[in-house]
């Protein structure tokens, strides 16, 4: 990152990325005003600090990190609970495994509890404090579930579940949110010539802020996705609808690492336009095979899991690169790129988007 009035600054390392991708209901062809809801909420922990690699010679790289928990749930839709024929045909999801499942909301507050656990396990530390912690909204029980049995299940119970790796773990209450910034000082017109070299400063502070990982019991935790659509056109769009507040203030659901963003710029660059970087692609670039089942959304995070692990083996560097700002949005093809006429004069290099999430643009 450019340093600023002679300063480095740089972002906080990640400790644990949360991967996360959903599956949700769907229609073919596709209807742009069917209200998408999300029917599967897996995610899985690597632990990202120092330690161990897992060695593949055969490769000829490691994979960074290490998985430490697994939690997955289904989700109850609401507003249109009947799911369509393609629906079921194209997750392997049911309405029987749907039946006893928690809401959004619900299901939320329990991958919320999950994950406060998981940081306060790996880590040693105490128990959450009151201020971290609130008690008015009881969470249920989430128990413990094999590989075997979140496959044969299309990827886990009703109810939350999760598989810690290192020991059985349970549910916390739900977290309340903190209390978020207070807004800086306007700055008197007769001192603003004086502090124009400040405002600078503070802008690109802004700027690495605003794509800094979440604090969690005091480490530093990402969300990260297979590109937008989980968190911005699944996850966001749901949760603005129908008025579900996102766990913790600001959300770390509001900001992500894109992980096919990083790895169509480090390992799949100039073969395509991002949109076909498929994970069976970028699982091939990196001597890998899918395991389970596609569109299993289950099977589809721990594939991604093992995509952000191989790259941190090959020493590419993992951050926050995407959100639900507008600033930070990416953009996936350049403004021709629908009118088909026009877009079919543009050369294969000219596909892939032009900047960086957080603005750098490429080299």
């Amino acid at each position: 990152m450019a340093a600023v009035g002679g300063t480095s600054l740089t972002q906080k390392e990640i400790e644990f990325l949360f991967v996360l991708d959903v599956e949700a209901t769907c229609t073919e062809p596709r209807d742009p005003t069917f209200p998408q809801e999300i029917l599967q909420l897996p995610v899985v922990c690597i632990d990202m600090r120092p330690g161990e690699t897992e060695a593949r010679p055969a490769m000829g790289h490691k994979m960074g990190g290490r998985v430490i928990g697994e939690f997955m749930t289904f989700v109850s839709p609401v507003e249109r609970p009947r799911l369509t024929a393609f629906c079921k045909r194209y997750t392997g999801i049911t309405e029987s495994k749907l039946r006893d499942a928690p809401t959004l909301e619900v299901a939320l507050k329990q991958m919320h509890s999950w994950v406060i656990e998981t940081v306060r396990k790996a880590t040693a530390t105490a128990k959450p404090s009151a201020a971290e912690v609130s008690a008015a909204v009881e969470v249920p029980k989430i128990g413990a579930v094999t590989a075997t049995e979140a496959s044969a299940t299309g990827g886990g119970g009703g109810a939350g579940t999760t598989k810690d790796l290192s020991a059985e773990g349970s549910a916390l209450p739900a977290v309340a949110a903190d209390p978020g910034t207070p807004a800086a000082p306007k700055i008197p017109k007769t001192a603003y010539a004086a502090t124009i070299a400040t405002d600078v400063r503070a802008a690109a502070r802004a700027e690495v802020d605003k794509t800094a990982p979440c604090t969690i019991l005091g480490h530093s935790i990402a969300f990260a996705t297979d590109g937008p659509w989980d968190l911005l056109y699944y996850m966001h769009e749901e949760c603005e609808r129908k008025g579900i507040p996102k766990p913790m203030n600001p959300p770390y659901l509001d900001k992500w690492v894109n992980l096919r963003w990083i790895h169509h710029r480090n390992v799949h660059w100039g073969r395509g336009h991002l949109g076909n970087c498929t994970v069976v692609k970028q699982l091939a670039s990196l001597g890998m095979r899918f395991q389970g089942r596609p569109h299993n959304g289950f099977d589809d995070t721990r594939n991604i899991a093992r995509i952000a692990r191989a790259m941190m083996g090959r020493d590419i560097p993992l951050r926050i690169n995407d959100g639900v700002a507008t600033s930070m949005a990416v953009s996936w093809y350049p403004p021709t790129f629908w009118n088909r006429s026009a877009a079919k004069t543009l050369s294969t290099s000219e596909y892939p988007p032009k900047w960086y999430g957080d603005g750098t643009e490429y080299e």
